[in-house]
């Protein structure tokens, strides 16, 4: 069987205090239906993440469509999304929130 693969796009960097910041990176290839993840953190200093944070990225297909996915709080500082491409091609995302760390970050483009 021929596994068709599609290109997911991620923005992740370590700085040298191993914090996740904004920087483009080489385009990940996963496979259709795989599963594709990214990690971001957060910045203000929320008394209870889960509650106080709400973080989404929108990603666009090759076909120009949007599918929005909530961040979810994965512990400390670390929020995370999980996207299982439905569609061959390159696809793009980029995150919204009110928390600044989680806030405009976006994939390679």
């Amino acid at each position: 069987m021929i596994m068709h693969t599609v290109h997911a796009l991620v923005a992740l960097a370590f700085a040298a205090a191993a914090v996740l910041v904004q920087a483009a990176t080489p385009p990940v290839e996963v496979p259709r239906f795989g599963v594709f993840e990214a990690a971001l953190e957060h910045q203000g200093g929320h008394e209870n993440p889960y509650w106080d944070v709400e973080a989404t990225a929108a990603l666009t297909g090759p076909d120009g469509k949007t599918v929005a996915v909530d961040l979810f709080w994965d512990g400390a500082r670390t929020w995370r999304f999980r996207f299982s491409p439905p569609a061959l091609g390159a696809w793009r995302w980029r995150t919204t929130s009110k928390d600044a760390g989680l806030d405009g970050k976006v994939s390679a483009q």
